[in-house]
């Protein structure tokens, strides 16, 4: 076998086992600096004050309500908040979240790094993740 051929061979098993791994490191998710109970719902606690994104309120503010300060309707009626049983949470707009999902960012004052004086924010895929999760603090 020539040297050029080897080598070929080696280059293609190279490349072959490139292939079948991940080429591209998955993107690890944000941890939070410190625990805050949350409710599990993305949108109880912030204010939807600007283009794409929304702020943490340190309230009872859903920032589904745009136009004007608005507490959580669950809360309201004396229910949990809680994403799954809300009632502005439905096929009708499942779009829309999903666009939301895709394009916002989340200011949740947890994911602050400590000291910083300007930060770029979650992505709220990643926020939604973290207060549908099991493992996250509830108030309750």
């Amino acid at each position: 076998m020539g040297r050029k051929e080897k080598g070929g061979k080696i280059m293609l098993g190279l490349l072959s086992r490139l292939l079948r791994k991940k080429t591209v490191p998955e993107k690890q998710k944000p941890l939070p600096y410190e625990h805050i109970p949350r409710y599990k719902c993305p949108f109880y606690g912030f204010s939807h004050p600007f283009f794409k994104g929304i702020m943490d309120q340190y309230g009872n503010q859903c920032s589904l309500i745009t136009g004007s300060y608005s507490p959580c309707q669950m809360e309201f009626a004396k229910q949990t908040p809680e994403w799954e049983k809300c009632p502005f949470i439905n096929k009708g707009n499942g779009e829309e979240l999903e666009t939301i999902k895709k394009t916002f960012h989340v200011f949740p004052r947890e994911f602050r790094p400590p000291s910083s004086r300007e930060w770029a924010g979650i992505s709220f895929q990643d926020w939604f993740d973290y207060v549908m999760d099991e493992k996250t603090p509830r108030p309750f």
